[in-house]
């Protein structure tokens, strides 16, 4: 709760409401019955128990944590400075503009989704850009 822009790194995160137990039983709600939930929720419980100061920490551990769930082998890093425009730097691959939560629904928006199997796709249809968590519990690790 602020106000004033601030940088990422000093953003806290507030304890005073149960928020952490909310969305865990909110996702044991939703998931308990997907395929694997059983085998990925002790490795993504633990970010709704432990209290972490600041966002972008507990951000980057979960972050961190479903790229290696998924079978990524990479670690993301943070950069000392921001750069407006990295095209004249051939090695880094610049996508920050990849996925838009304000245009994702856009007929020419560069990031287009995958079909996969969903727990309530037969009462309610594929429902797109739901979250990585989603695809986990439904599918495992399959991405590509």
């Amino acid at each position: 709760h602020f106000a004033n822009k601030m940088p990422i790194l000093d953003v806290k995160i507030d304890y005073a409401m149960p928020w952490q137990r909310q969305h865990w039983r909110s996702i044991d709600a939703a998931y308990s019955g997907s395929p694997y939930f059983m085998y990925f929720q002790d490795y993504i419980r633990p970010f709704f128990e432990k209290k972490f100061e600041f966002l972008f920490d507990f951000n980057t551990e979960l972050t961190t944590t479903i790229l290696k769930l998924m079978g990524k082998n990479f670690q993301p890093t943070r950069t000392n400075e921001f750069i407006l425009d990295y095209t004249e730097q051939e090695d880094i691959k610049d996508l920050r503009a990849a996925i838009h939560p304000k245009l994702r629904n856009e007929t020419d928006y560069p990031f287009k989704h995958r079909i996969y199997s969903q727990i309530f796709e037969d009462r309610i249809g594929f429902v797109p850009n739901l979250s990585i968590l989603d695809y986990l519990f439904n599918e495992g690790q399959h991405l590509q």
